[in-house]
């Protein structure tokens, strides 16, 4: 089902972009892949995504070579397709004009595909990691909508944002700690070292203010999870 919510940026194909790489973006966090950097072009069209500060200097059908050399495990493959998958998907998760998925698209299956010639033994073996690499990916963006669209809106204002900034966009959004937490690489990435409560309010009990904030989270009508607190007390409360 595809959602949105307010505040959709006004450049569809921007936006598109910001959305497709933010998809790429998502499961690789979620699968506890590196992240070095996303970025989007001026008008839309072509984005990019870097796990390494020098990904995509050699052709995927040399990397995957090499790859497979060394034997990767089924779950690495998955994980890769996935991360392949993602942007597409997280195109169609959301409602916004500007979306070319036959364009923006074709690079990421023939690489994906390129993958699976060089990994899979036989063609059942192929359509099982297909088939788990997308219902991965589709269950991350669903679980994590609310991170992906934090991401792609600072990948949109700020073209191309590096890896300390997509994990400061990661944390301020609601169950984005959580997704840090899920994973043995970005389980330390949860809180920043600035992370502190603020002057004035120490003299508040802690119980009252995190039950004042299920509450107004309730009346916002947003589940009142101890994430979900988290967040509003670090964005809202402490704010004021």
């Amino acid at each position: 089902m595809s959602v949105s919510y307010p505040g959709t940026p006004s450049c569809p194909k921007e936006w598109s972009s910001a959305l497709h790489e933010t998809g790429h973006v998502l499961v690789a966090l979620a699968c506890g892949a590196p992240v070095h950097s996303a970025e989007i072009k001026p008008g839309g069209g072509r984005g990019t995504f870097l796990s390494h500060w020098d990904a995509g200097q050699q052709p995927a059908d040399n990397v995957f070579e090499a790859v497979c050399r060394t034997n990767p495990s089924v779950s690495w493959v998955i994980n890769t397709v996935a991360c392949y998958y993602a942007g597409g998907l997280l195109q169609m998760h959301f409602i916004h004009d500007g979306s070319d998925l036959q364009t923006s698209c074709s690079g990421d299956f023939e690489d994906a595909n390129t993958l699976l010639d060089k990994f899979c033994k036989n063609e059942d073996q192929r359509e099982f990691i297909r088939s788990e690499a997308l219902t991965q990916a589709t269950n991350v963006i669903s679980k994590y909508s609310a991170v992906a669209w934090e991401i792609a809106l600072r990948l949109y204002t700020w073209r191309k944002p590096h890896r300390e900034q997509i994990l400061d966009a990661v944390r301020d959004a609601p169950g984005g700690r959580e997704l840090l937490a899920s994973t043995a690489r970005y389980r330390g990435e949860q809180y920043r070292p600035c992370d502190r409560q603020r002057p004035g309010h120490e003299g508040l009990q802690h119980r009252d203010v995190r039950r004042q904030a299920a509450r107004d989270l309730a009346v916002e009508g947003i589940e009142p999870t101890a994430l979900n607190v988290d967040w509003w007390i670090r964005n809202i409360t402490m704010a004021a």
